[in-house]
């Protein structure tokens, strides 16, 4: 096995992540990975067949994508989120798909 998310991993990431950890990696379904992530990212071909992705680029989408669509908690949102964890659609009504 080429890459697990094991607690002896998580020390210690490898530079490419392979097609079948990737969408766990970012933490989505592989259909999503493959419509919206994989079209930016650059493969990697490892031996004959497989396909690997550099975990440093797909950090650097992860980031860009924050960056454009996230969401900063004010103080009386964030201490509502840590006491009622779950989802803010009351916040952000039609913004969560429902």
């Amino acid at each position: 096995m080429f890459y697990s998310f094991s607690r002896r991993c998580a020390r210690m990431l490898p530079r490419f992540i392979r097609l079948r950890y990737a969408p766990d990696y970012l933490g989505m379904d592989k259909i999503r990975f493959n419509r919206e992530v994989r079209v930016y990212l650059t493969e990697i071909p490892i031996g004959r067949q497989g396909i690997a992705f550099d975990r440093l680029e797909m950090e650097s989408w992860r980031s860009r994508i924050r960056a454009a669509v996230g969401v900063r908690l004010s103080i009386e949102e964030h201490s509502y989120v840590k006491a009622n964890p779950g989802p803010l659609q009351e916040r952000h009504p039609g913004h969560l798909a429902h």
